[in-house]
């Protein structure tokens, strides 16, 4: 962060105290944070390669295999269905409303990807039945690749909660339905508020990048014109 300390060296330091303050107390382990900070990086809604890589880095340090970093990696992906979730209740709305309700009961070949999706990840999110009816196919496709992440890396349940939490959450996301399902799964499965509030934190200082690429422009025309105001 060379540009953020040459430039105001009071705000980068203001800026680390924030970032160090869910690192004390040891309410998560540094691979676990490690882990959330990656998700948050990667995340579609975010894409940092620096911050990426330290946290890479980090976990790496902290005993991290290559397996589990991947997995983190693709629980990112997961935000993607929340254009669905979003959209696909929008769409039924709208459909009714323009005389083209869907049809109250499923077929029999849609219930049984529900009963595939249930059997799975535990429920099919309501927001994503209209989905279901429309395009069964969209579900049973999404069902297999979104067990794929945690399941593969081993990661422990309560760790994907609190990695998923931090992704609904993050700034550049902010998806409501997402976080305080993934908050009550978390608590269900014994996560204390202290580790969330932790991977709030976590997610919480990603707006520093948006800061940095700033700073980082101002020095760069400092130091290559005569753009040298106070």
């Amino acid at each position: 962060m060379s540009a953020l300390d040459d430039l105001d060296p009071e705000f980068a330091a203001a800026y680390r105290e924030l970032a160090a303050v869910s690192a004390r107390g040891g309410a998560l382990e540094p691979k676990v944070r490690a882990f959330i900070g990656l998700a948050v990086a990667v995340s579609c809604t975010h894409r940092h390669g620096e911050s990426a890589r330290a946290r890479v880095a980090d976990a790496y340090a902290h005993g991290a295999t290559t397996t589990e970093l991947i997995g983190v990696c693709e629980l990112a992906m997961l935000l993607g269905v929340h254009t669905m979730t979003l959209a696909g209740p929008i769409l039924a709305e709208e459909m009714a409303a323009a005389g083209h309700p869907l049809p109250d009961e499923l077929t029999p070949a849609q219930q049984e990807i529900r009963q595939r999706y249930v059997a799975d990840r535990g429920a099919l999110p309501p927001p994503l039945e209209p989905v279901l009816r429309l395009d069964p196919d969209y579900i049973d496709a999404y069902r297999r690749m979104s067990a794929l992440p945690a399941r593969r890396a081993d990661l422990p349940p309560v760790v994907v909660e609190l990695i998923v939490i931090a992704l609904d959450a993050a700034t550049t996301h902010l998806y409501a339905p997402g976080t305080r399902a993934h908050i009550r799964n978390a608590l269900a499965l014994g996560a204390s508020p202290a580790q969330i509030l932790a991977a709030l934190e976590i997610a919480s200082t990603l707006a520093v990048s948006g800061t940095l690429l700033g700073f980082e422009a101002i020095d760069g025309l400092r130091r290559t014109s005569d753009h040298r105001r106070p």
